[in-house]
């Protein structure tokens, strides 16, 4: 019933204009909660009041009544109740409106003015997509959920600054992609029939495909000093031009490789989405596996680096400009040989899009 409760809750939020914006607010708390209350409640002797509070709540109340108390679950039953309620209230909720019956068209906002700088042939498709990242609800929701993800990292270890630099060292190299969510993974997915629209264009597929894949690294390359400026207001950490340099490099390189995987992903295995969906899952497997890769990395090597040691990964420094180098190449090599995929398993991509596999 809490389940119900609360994704009825979320659906009417997600309903808003910014509504993911509001969830991200909202879940900041919850995720800071279990390492920040439990020390502050043992810093200003509020355990005991803590403790008052929790036995009345649906847990809590649960244990005991499974230890022999069996009056609480008189105390369960009016959780159950009060939820119900509290349910059928929210039903009643009229989800918000945010279609309209039309608009006057600009084309000089600051989409239109970005895409200007990458010439005439590549403008048109730059504005385009660009306007399907900044109006996505995937990127509202993870692009300041991934920068908030990084001070994460590095307030796991706030009182050893050596060690957070390494957390966030390693953390940063998925942030990159994990701030698109899934756009990077299902390129031209969001299309759905649009798809066949590429090919009606006076362009070539390598434009097509050079277009879709600069919108998310510039998007990329724009957050990652947001990100690293962020852990730095939450984790007061000296850097030398060094650890600047590491940091950057691990970044790019990771936001590359997986943009590289994404792009094939794209063209091997794309998926029909709906534009406006934000929750659950719809990928491929192919582009779950590349989602769940990425995190694997981000997530191994935060564990890894700080067990490794500051002075060990700072004498080894340059693996993180020739990871960069590496999967620059592997980039712009992918660029090269996707355009000709895409040129050759359009109709294929089309039937697979068309028919949702």
């Amino acid at each position: 019933m809490k389940a119900r409760t609360v994704k009825t809750l979320v659906r009417w939020i997600m309903a808003t204009r910014n509504g993911p914006l509001w969830l991200i607010l909202a879940m900041v708390p919850l995720f800071l909660a279990p390492a920040a209350v439990p020390a502050l409640a043992h810093r200003h002797g509020l355990v005991a009041p803590a403790l008052a509070i929790l036995k009345w709540t649906p847990p809590f109340a649960a244990a005991a009544m499974m230890t022999g108390a069996a009056a609480w679950v008189l105390c369960l039953l009016a959780w159950c109740v009060a939820l119900t309620v509290a349910l059928r209230w929210m039903d009643q909720w009229p989800l918000p409106r945010r279609t309209i019956a039309g608009g006057v068209a600009s084309w000089d906002n600051p989409c239109d003015r970005v895409a200007a700088w990458f010439g005439p042939t590549l403008d048109p498709l730059i504005g385009k997509i660009l306007r399907y990242y900044v109006r996505s609800p995937q990127l509202r929701f993870n692009y300041p959920t991934a920068a908030l993800c990084l001070a994460g990292f590095g307030y796991m270890h706030h009182d050893k600054p050596g060690l957070s630099f390494l957390a966030v060292l390693g953390g940063i190299a998925g942030i990159g992609s994990m701030s698109m969510g899934a756009m990077t993974l299902n390129v031209f997915g969001f299309d759905g029939n649009g798809f066949r629209r590429y090919f009606l264009l006076p362009v070539s597929a390598a434009a097509v495909l050079a277009a879709a894949t600069l919108v998310p690294l510039m998007l990329g390359v724009a957050m990652m000093p947001v990100a690293v400026a962020v852990w730095l207001v939450v984790v007061p950490v000296h850097l030398s031009l060094k650890m600047v340099f590491m940091l950057f490099s691990s970044g790019f390189g990771g936001m590359f490789l997986f943009q590289a995987i994404g792009v094939w992903v794209s063209l091997l295995s794309p998926r029909q989405i709906a534009f406006n969906a934000t929750m659950g899952n719809k990928l491929s497997f192919a582009a779950n596996a590349t989602m769940f890769a990425n995190m694997a990395v981000a997530f191994g090597l935060m564990g890894a680096l700080p067990a490794v040691g500051l002075a060990a990964v700072m004498a080894y420094w340059w693996i993180a400009p020739a990871v960069l180098l590496a999967s620059a190449v592997f980039y712009l090599a992918t660029l090269h040989a996707g355009a000709a995929v895409l040129e050759t398993r359009c109709e294929a991509m089309l039937c697979m899009i068309e028919r949702g596999y």
